[in-house]
């Protein structure tokens, strides 16, 4: 038996690795979005509860189980050497399919259910068939089935374990999908001869069975209600299947937003809930397996599962917050972040997965009456319980997270565990009336708790990413704080969508807007530049183009850009509808792209409908999030660049958005050299040190000052989006090149290809996540930057300089202010007089921290005899006080109409000290911006420097009533406040500014004097907000003594 066992082990190892494979494998080939995994997943499913009920059947009526048991490894081994061809033969089916999305999704969903299932039923149906057929050979008396079929379970589960394990952590990365199917099938054979040998040599024959004759149903249970109790055991198995994948989707998609969404991060889900279920059976057959057990112990342990993933419930909301401790606690290495993933899942999953894995044995101790049909027995249910699997997996991947959300998806996982509980007690005729009732009560008091007993999920705190941002978290010392951060800002939308949870916010006190996919931002109105350049890129590189296809929608900033040139059809390719719906909160910057005719948002996997639409494009834009989250990979392999190349029309151009942070030299350059074999010519672009584009086209590049200006007259859209980012020419655009494809090649070196079969970038970025690598990577890219070839200008040969001035707007658009005054002083050294280049070079000095000569060059600015830039007044305000006080003195003479010259002024005395001057000025600007809450607020604090209490109060009342939300505006007031004794509204001052920044040690001071001054309830919570502010900073003297006035401790 150990032997029989160590192959079982063998064989569910195996069938982890294929389905794990071969899921990766198909959606390639239809997508990555849920309805396509959802399908491959059904499709996998169903092929196992077809052989597990056909086999169950057949193998009743062998002489010699064992033998059948090796002849399903070899034919499942045989099928995996052709899985390559199979699925190369799936995809051109495929591409001739996808017409029928247009048609009706139902129907293409159907028929890509059907193709996945022709493709993989022969394999898996005969991994199915192992179970029944295994436990026909191994149960050889009644009373020890149980036992039996159990250690089966579990051992084959536990295989899975090591299956999926190694397979997400190692396998595939070092071998590949190909050569992992490969290692899988050569194993099924090796299985597979080792027992015909066995057989062959007579070292192992068939076990006879006990007695056919002996029955498990007790004398009332005969006849006709024997079968309707039998239907009944095995529609309640079915339920507790539908409950566990909905379990399964929802604590995934929970957790997700928790421990991340790397491939790490899902294999470790994945092998912890096959660990539960693989336990849950062993711990049952060592423990229980060879005792009788009936309707009501298979009710109670229902009713166990309901109550043990009630449990999860309210825990979710905790984990954010447990997330950090341990991760501040442990440390920030790879393996201690997987370690802390590994304890997070295990908490949620390992008591109710464990309940979950004791369920089969004992149904099929119950269901099987006879060792005669002891295959037929465990193969139906089994069957019973993958089919009710594969509903659960429709149902709460399409049906139940979408529209009731993750929360109640469990909780009517909770219900429905609970109702078969109480039915199966029910169906006791053992089981006393009141013992029924009890059960019933128990049902109800679940369900209760399960939807109204926890409240909803605070959305700030799932939605904090805490396993990408802990950082943030880093000064924050204590649970209380960092739950202050979590929820500070406004949350817009919020979206449990088919594949992940959307969410938006607003900054609090401010209109600084962003979205999350899973708690990571991956659209902001601070990624401006980089959203907008990644469309406009390309399309400087054809103006012309007529059909473009985005992929990824984002903020819709990108598809914005596309939008701004004269194409005639634009698809925007989106995974998630939850972010089409989204962008909407970005309609000023996006220019309201959804009401744009020529637009058509596609809800599909970027790649797939790359492959199935029966069009080409003129240009071609990737957008995807970052490459260490799971499925983004795809993305970057020479496969999709390959694919994007095939699709481009004569003259196509490809755009690629790819970060330098969080990722090792090595990757970058493996994404480098993937791209740039495959387009026939590649150039580099950096948008700032952290976002690149790569272009890629099918032609060579020519660069030339003329095209650029066409391509953008008559484009005033698109000429104001770059004059707001800094470039005020086309040509500036060139300051963001950075070098060719040889120099890429160059720089990229030796690296290794990411590949569809070997999916290394997959594998490798994940273990950078949260490293600061910006740095590193633009130190390498520099080494290797070469100047654009541009035909028609060149700075060097200009007499003007204005080619190296629009070079120089360039780099500071792009934040390079080394290279901005490198190229605004060779300006100047060809046109000295030129005011733009010195009110640039004045910007990049103030910028720089150099107030004073920043000050001498805006001198010789507003001395020239031109019109005052508006820009000067901004440059201005950045200097220091005594630098700025007379220059805008001097613009006030020059203009005194210019009212933000005026406030800057006012703004300016105050930072030098000079109060009552600044109050003047306040006072006369008033009268031109009566509705300007920063000229309210700078009277204030004018007047609250001046011990103007009274009136000081009334301006930032006035400043807050303007400019709701502020926390500058709250912490004058609640400080006012406190001078004036009204100690009650300075606390409620105070908490509104605490809303916009956690972290100001001043403020939490200042809030815990607020409360010191009032009742024993507030100075408890005086007591807290010191304690805080000490945890912050230990050495805050302040708080040290406020503490002791309270005759506390720290």
């Amino acid at each position: 038996m150990p032997l029989v066992y160590a192959l079982f082990f063998l064989s569910g190892a195996i069938g982890l690795l294929y389905e794990v494979v071969w899921a990766r494998m198909l959606t390639q080939i239809f997508g990555n979005t849920t309805h396509a995994i959802a399908t491959v997943l059904a499709a996998f499913m169903a092929g196992l509860a077809l052989g597990s009920y056909v086999f169950g059947r057949l193998v009743d009526a062998r002489r010699n189980a064992f033998l059948a048991y090796g002849l399903l490894e070899g034919g499942v081994g045989l099928y995996g050497l052709l899985i390559p061809t199979l699925f190369a033969l799936t995809q051109r089916a495929y591409a001739g399919l996808y017409g029928l999305v247009d048609v009706s999704y139902t129907a293409f969903s159907l028929v890509l259910f059907l193709l996945a299932f022709l493709v993989i039923v022969i394999p898996t149906a005969l991994m199915g068939a192992t179970l029944p057929v295994l436990s026909r050979f191994c149960v050889t008396r009644f009373a020890s089935l149980g036992r039996r079929v159990g250690d089966l379970y579990a051992i084959n589960t536990l295989g899975a374990v090591v299956g999926c394990a190694l397979t997400g952590f190692s396998l595939i990365a070092a071998l590949g999908l190909r050569g992992t199917v490969r290692l899988g099938a050569i194993l099924n054979l090796a299985i597979a001869v080792l027992i015909l040998l066995l057989v062959a040599g007579f070292r192992i024959r068939e076990i006879p069975h006990g007695d056919c004759r002996e029955e498990t149903a007790p004398p009332s249970a005969e006849g006709g209600s024997r079968s309707r109790l039998e239907l009944a055991l095995l529609g309640g198995f079915a339920l507790s299947g539908v409950a566990a994948m909905v379990y399964e989707n929802a604590w995934t998609r929970a957790l997700t937003l928790v421990i991340g969404m790397s491939t790490y991060s899902f294999t470790i889900m994945l092998t912890t809930f096959l660990v539960g279920l693989g336990l849950g059976s062993l711990l049952y057959a060592r423990w229980w397996g060879g005792r009788a057990i009936g309707f009501a112990g298979l009710g109670v342990l229902q009713l166990l599962v309901a109550l043990s993933a009630l449990a999860t419930i309210p825990l979710f909301e905790r984990l954010p917050l447990l997330f950090l401790r341990l991760r501040h606690g442990f440390g920030d290495s790879f393996q201690q972040f997987l370690t802390i993933q590994v304890v997070l899942s295990a908490l949620v999953m390992i008591v109710p997965t464990l309940l979950l894995g004791a369920t089969f044995p004992v149904v099929a101790r119950i269901y099987t009456r006879n060792l005669a049909v002891v295959g037929r027995s465990v193969g139906t249910a089994y069957a019973s319980n993958t089919l009710g699997a594969i509903a659960g997996a429709f149902l709460g991947g399409f049906l139940f997270i979408p529209t009731i959300g993750v929360q109640d998806s469990i909780a009517l996982g909770v219900v429905l565990n609970a109702v078969v509980g109480v039915l199966l007690l029910a169906l006791d005729p053992e089981v006393r009336p009141a013992r029924r009732l009890a059960a019933v009560g128990a049902m109800l008091a679940m369900s209760l708790a399960a939807f109204l007993g926890f409240g909803t999920w605070d959305k700030g705190v799932m939605t904090s990413g805490v396993a990408i941002y802990a950082h943030n978290y880093a000064s924050l010392p204590t649970d209380g704080l960092r739950r202050e951060w979590m929820r500070r800002d406004d949350l817009l939308y919020y979206r449990e969508g088919l594949t992940a949870t959307i969410s938006v916010h607003r900054s609090a006190g401010s209109d600084y807007v962003y979205e999350k996919t899973n708690g990571k931002v991956d659209a902001s109105l601070g990624d401006t530049p980089t959203q907008l350049m990644v469309g406009y890129l390309p399309m400087l590189f054809n103006p012309a183009a007529k059909q473009v296809l985005v992929i990824g929608m984002g903020s819709g900033m990108t598809a914005k850009a596309v939008a701004a040139f004269p194409v005639e059809r634009l698809e925007v390719a989106e995974i998630e509808p939850a972010v089409i719906e989204a962008a909407r909160f970005f309609a000023e910057k996006n220019g309201r792209i959804h009401d744009d005719p020529r637009v058509r948002f596609i809800h599909a996997d970027g790649r797939n409908h790359l492959l199935a639409a029966p069009r080409q494009y003129d240009v071609i834009v990737s957008e995807p999030s970052n490459p260490w989250i799971a499925g983004i990979g795809n993305l970057f392999t020479r496969e999709y660049y390959e694919l994007a190349k095939r699709k481009l029309a004569a003259g196509g151009v490809f755009g690629q958005w790819m970060q330098t942070y969080a990722m090792a030299p090595e990757d970058l350059r493996m994404v480098y050299r993937t791209f740039a074999e495959v387009f026939p010519d590649v150039s580099l672009w950096a948008v700032n040190d952290s976002d690149m584009v790569l272009i890629g086209t099918t032609r060579s590049q020519r660069l030339r000052h003329a095209d650029l200006r066409a391509a953008l007259a008559n484009r005033a859209v698109a000429r104001q989006d770059l004059r707001e980012l800094g470039f005020i020419d086309a040509y500036s655009v060139l300051a963001m090149y950075l070098m060719p494809r040889s120099s890429l090649l160059k720089m990229a070196g030796q690296a290794e290809i990411n590949l569809d079969d070997v999916p290394r970038l997959e594998f490798s970025a994940p273990r950078n996540l949260g490293r600061d690598t910006t740095t590193l990577n633009t130190r390498l890219t520099r080494e290797f930057v070469a100047a654009p070839a541009v035909e028609d200008a060149d700075p060097e040969q200009d007499p003007t300089g204005h080619l190296a001035l629009f070079l120089a707007h360039g780099f500071w658009a792009m934040r390079d202010r080394e290279q901005g005054l490198l190229w605004v002083e060779r300006a100047l050294r060809k046109s000295p007089g030129n005011p733009e280049a010195r009110l640039l070079r004045a910007r990049l000095l103030a910028e720089d921290g150099r107030s004073a000569p920043a000050a001498d060059e805006l001198l010789k600015v507003i001395q020239a005899p031109i019109r005052i830039p508006h820009d000067a007044v901004t440059i201005a305000k950045s200097l220091e006080a005594e630098d700025a006080i007379p220059i805008l003195r001097r613009i006030r003479q020059r203009d005194p109409h210019l009212t933000e010259a005026r406030v800057a002024l006012a703004d300016a005395l105050y930072r030098g000290g000079h109060y009552g001057q600044a109050e003047g000025e306040y006072r006369e600007v008033q009268r031109d911006r009566s509705s300007d809450p920063q000229v309210f607020f700078g009277l204030g604090r004018a007047l609250l420097a001046q011990a103007a209490y009274d009136k000081a109060l009334a301006a930032f009342d006035h400043a807050a009533k303007l400019g709701e939300g502020s926390g500058e505006f709250q912490a004058a007031r609640g400080e006012t406040l406190m001078w004036l004794g009204r100690y009650p509204e300075a606390v409620a001052s105070y908490r509104l500014a605490l809303r916009s920044n956690v972290e100001n040690v001043t403020w939490r001071l200042n809030l815990g004097l607020a409360l010191a001054q009032l009742g024993p309830a507030e100075r408890q919570e005086a007591e807290e907000r010191f304690r805080e502010v000490l945890a912050m900073d230990s050495a805050n003297t302040r708080a040290w003594l406020e503490l002791q006035k309270l005759g506390k401790r720290f």
